[in-house]
């Protein structure tokens, strides 16, 4: 499995995805994403909304070791795993992650 990461930065609108075998970056801003980025973007964000109970600053996604979202907010942090998701639940995630990793 390849080591692959997202980070969705609130403070500056942006996201970052990033493939550490390849060493490939990519930056998103928010405000230019196209419209299957836009609705994947915001079903994704409605599930961390969902599962955590603190407005994010930064938001880390990763597949390895395993999947799993961690909600950081100044020194706290929330990790959410995969496994606890419903059905519908993996397949926004999935979407999310599979869409903007490289």
């Amino acid at each position: 499995m390849e080591d692959k990461k997202i980070d969705i930065l609130n403070d500056i609108n942006q996201i970052i995805s990033e493939n550490f075998e390849t060493g490939d970056r990519k930056f998103y801003d928010i405000s230019l994403l196209d419209s299957e980025q836009l609705i994947s973007y915001n079903s994704f964000m409605n599930l961390v909304k969902s599962k955590t109970s603190e407005p994010y600053t930064h938001i880390f996604i990763s597949d390895n070791p395993v999947k799993r979202f961690v909600n950081i907010k100044n020194n706290d942090s929330e990790e959410v795993l995969y496994d606890s998701f419903s059905n519908e639940d993996k397949i926004t995630f999935d979407t999310f992650f599979n869409l903007f990793t490289l």
